[in-house]
């Protein structure tokens, strides 16, 4: 019974990608993400779990996690088949002053930005190195300090990884990077460096932002490249635990999709925590709270009442064990809240795709790949990433004025008076 209500789930995941796709004529849209690691996390792992691990446990709940995965995605799915596009008009007025269009003759400008901006994330990682009680291990062991290094110089580790990726996008953006011969090599490079952040997650952004970028920006990927990207990111993905050493065997690496299960669990003791009635959405608000700031923050709100129910303690040590996207909607309200939930996350994706589609710029662009794919600045709640593309305009504005004041200046100067040759007696 399990099987068969995992394997309904699979095709409704595809019959809604299949016509997402179909309406956009590609694959790159903002369910690419959601959907995919949806069919991998709550289809393809649990039917490969109980075909090699054997029985499940409470298959019921199992059963009905199932149930509510398929509302959620179709859920999710229909404002992309709908005409109504309530966030998309002003999500572009939003934008649209705060634009930064590219100058071609500011070219050597934008190099230097990118430049900075990566000495910047040089510096962050040197002070995550000497503030981190991993040290030199960042370096010589990045997957163990990722692990155990990271308490207290987080800011650190966002500040470094945000800054290099940025300087990559900023890079390829406003210096309109076309050429495959220098696209390929310095995508491959910026991606290999963060092995030294020791999180796969880095490594597949930056692929995944390469992708977009050659998608919407160099030439349309025909369905032969999108097969072959897809070849060697889904395999990367899924074995990518096994690959960090974090388990002895691919059969045992097979446990470490746990979301299907843990999501089961929360149903099966969902009638001991109750439904919260928005204090779940309402308490979240913490995380916008610093514990640097403010030590006295507590480690369970939002989602970590399941977690603390569940897993008692384990918050407070820094292990959060993940569930489904629609479980903190059920939390609050129910099946009415996975209903309504759903439908304003498949509407605040499409309005940020609509405005991608329309302006192509720079900032639509990043927050198209934060939002929708994979976040740039990691660890950044939604307002606080605002705030961000609010400064980073800025930033932006502010150094192409200076740029364009300093080119305008050479350009006035007088250029050096040279004798003029006298003519010879005759």
């Amino acid at each position: 019974m399990l099987s068969l209500a995992l394997s309904l789930l699979g095709v409704v995941i595809l019959l809604c990608f299949g016509a997402v796709t179909l309406r956009y004529r590609t694959v790159w849209h903002p369910l690419l993400m959601p959907l995919g690691s949806l069919f991998v996390m709550v289809v393809g792992a649990p039917l490969a779990q109980q075909l090699i691990l054997g029985e499940r446990t409470y298959p019921q709940f199992q059963i009905q996690s199932a149930l509510i995965t398929s509302l959620y995605v179709l859920t999710l799915s229909f404002p992309f088949i709908t005409r109504w596009d309530p966030l998309g008009p002003p999500l572009r007025r939003l934008l649209a002053p705060l634009d930064v269009p590219r100058r071609p003759e500011l070219l050597g400008g934008y190099h230097f930005i990118s430049l900075t901006l990566l000495l910047l994330g040089l510096l962050g990682y040197l002070l995550l190195i000497s503030s981190s009680p991993a040290g030199w291990n960042w370096i010589l062991h990045s997957r163990t300090a990722y692990q155990s290094g990271r308490a207290g110089v987080g800011h650190w580790y966002v500040l470094s990884q945000g800054a290099v990726f940025l300087a990559y996008l900023i890079w390829l953006y406003y210096c309109r990077v076309r050429s495959w011969k220098i696209f390929i090599p310095t995508t491959l490079l910026v991606a290999s460096s963060f092995i030294l952040f020791g999180s796969k997650q880095g490594i597949i952004g930056i692929l995944i932002a390469a992708c977009l970028y050659a998608h919407y920006y160099i030439r349309t990927m025909g369905l032969r490249t999108i097969l072959i990207a897809g070849c060697c990111l889904i395999p990367l993905v899924v074995l990518s635990p096994w690959l960090q050493g974090n388990f002895n065997t691919l059969k045992q690496s097979l446990t470490y999709y746990d979301y299907f299960d843990n999501s089961a669990r929360y149903l099966q003791e969902q009638p001991k925590i109750g439904l919260q009635l928005g204090w779940a959405f309402g308490s979240s608000l913490w995380e916008y709270v610093p514990r640097a700031v403010y030590p006295a923050k507590p480690f369970i709100f939002g989602q970590l009442i399941i977690n603390d129910m569940l897993w008692p303690g384990a918050a407070e040590n820094g292990h959060t064990p993940a569930l489904l996207p629609w479980v903190v909607f059920h939390l609050d309200f129910g099946l009415l809240g996975v209903l309504f939930g759903g439908l304003v996350s498949g509407y605040l994706l499409r309005g940020i795709y609509s405005a991608f589609l329309e302006t192509k710029s720079f900032l639509s662009f990043l927050i198209f790949l934060q939002i929708c794919f994979t976040p740039v600045l990691k660890h950044t709640p939604l307002l606080y990433f605002a705030i961000a593309i609010f400064l980073l305009s800025l930033l932006l504005k502010a150094a192409t004025r200076a740029f364009l004041i300093l080119q305008n200046s050479r350009a006035d100067t007088p250029a050096p008076s040279v004798p003029m040759p006298r003519n010879s007696p005759a």
